[in-house]
């Protein structure tokens, strides 16, 4: 067992070295605290001495606890894990909380209006390709020049083909492009937009160089974004009204295209009233009962009519609608279409 003064000294020369106290513990196997006391102890205890002879003893020391021949280190590593523990602790609970929150938003309708919940999703905004640019921009001018219209967009806004070796080669246009006209575009209903969320198509550029470029965009023309699934409660008047929207769900279904929508409401985190997944270029929108109250359920189309993929494929040529939604702030009632062009109308009925 090794002596009291035995650790006494060697607590004085590593002290002498310029060591923390939770180095020297380490050394001598005490805790930091434990070999603060023995040096606080044993200088109690020590008589007066002589500045010469102190200094003999420390040189004395330092030669004991480094003897010849012996290798030392130049840097010691004087990190503090549990203090960097903590920090790692701090930043966690900032990103859990983002992870929660960063897909929650929350609207102020008009009290005495009827309103209408626009989905846009899947516009493919690319020269050179069979989309209809056209009917899109008639459709962004009627949302533009109609009051109580709020819009959602659901992702995949630009081609953006950076993934595929083949849709690479066949591309007619660049992102760079792209995205240039799907500024303008967004700049024709910026002032109608709730949220924006990104696709798959949207995501590749994060995926692959680490840069979400919707999300550059929003926030250069200050939109709320949310990169995958944007939950909304719109307040109207005396009614609350939950609103969802995610660009992909899984559990899709080819003969019910809404059952992927169903399933996020059964399967989900929160109850919603009106509910839209996108991605499959297939208009679909149905009413149904759920957890004792109607709830709706929709799927955009999309400007791309076809591609190459879904030429090959099979798949139907898509139509190019916007599934709508009217919220009542008197009473809980949604009215839905899957034509943005009845909305106008319908406005001017309800609301003069």
């Amino acid at each position: 067992m090794q002596r009291t003064t035995d650790i006494h000294e060697q607590i004085a020369a590593l002290k002498a070295q310029g060591y923390s106290w939770a180095q020297i513990g380490e050394e001598v196997g005490l805790s930091a605290g434990a070999a603060r006391t023995r040096d606080y102890e044993a200088r109690k205890k020590m008589p007066t001495v002589d500045p010469e002879e102190l200094q003999a003893i420390r040189q004395s020391a330092q030669r004991t606890s480094a003897p010849a021949g012996v290798c030392q280190p130049l840097y010691r590593d004087k990190s503090n894990l549990d203090s960097k523990w903590r920090v790692m602790e701090r930043d966690s609970d900032r990103r859990i909380a983002k992870a929660k929150l960063e897909s929650r938003f929350k609207i102020t309708l008009p009290s005495d209006r009827v309103s209408a919940i626009t989905f846009i999703s899947d516009n493919h905004i690319a020269p050179g390709t069979p989309v209809a640019h056209k009917r899109m921009r008639l459709d962004a001018e009627l949302i533009s020049e109609t009051n109580d219209i709020h819009v959602i967009l659901g992702g995949d806004s630009v081609d953006n083909h950076i993934k595929h070796t083949a849709a690479i080669l066949a591309a007619r246009s660049q992102p760079s492009d792209q995205y240039e006209f799907f500024q303008h575009f967004l700049g024709l209903i910026q002032h109608r937009i709730m949220v924006v969320t990104s696709g798959n198509h949207d995501l590749w550029t994060n995926q692959a160089a680490g840069v979400d470029m919707v999300r550059w965009i929003c926030k250069e023309k200050k939109l709320c974004y949310a990169p995958h699934e944007a939950r909304i409660t719109c307040k109207a008047g005396k009614q609350t009204y939950k609103v969802a929207v995610r660009h992909q769900y899984r559990m899709n279904s080819s003969f019910n295209q809404t059952h992927a929508v169903k399933q996020w409401l059964r399967n989900g985190e929160e109850l919603f009233d009106i509910g839209a997944v996108c991605h499959h270029h297939e208009t679909a929108i149905e009413e149904g009962l759920a957890f004792g109250q109607q709830r709706w359920f929709c799927r955009p189309g999309s400007y791309q009519i076809t591609s190459a993929y879904s030429s090959q494929y099979g798949y139907n040529m898509a139509i190019p609608t916007c599934p709508s939604f009217l919220v009542f702030p008197t009473e809980r009632k949604i009215v839905g279409t899957s034509n943005i062009r009845e909305v106008p109308g319908w406005l001017k009925h309800y609301n003069g």
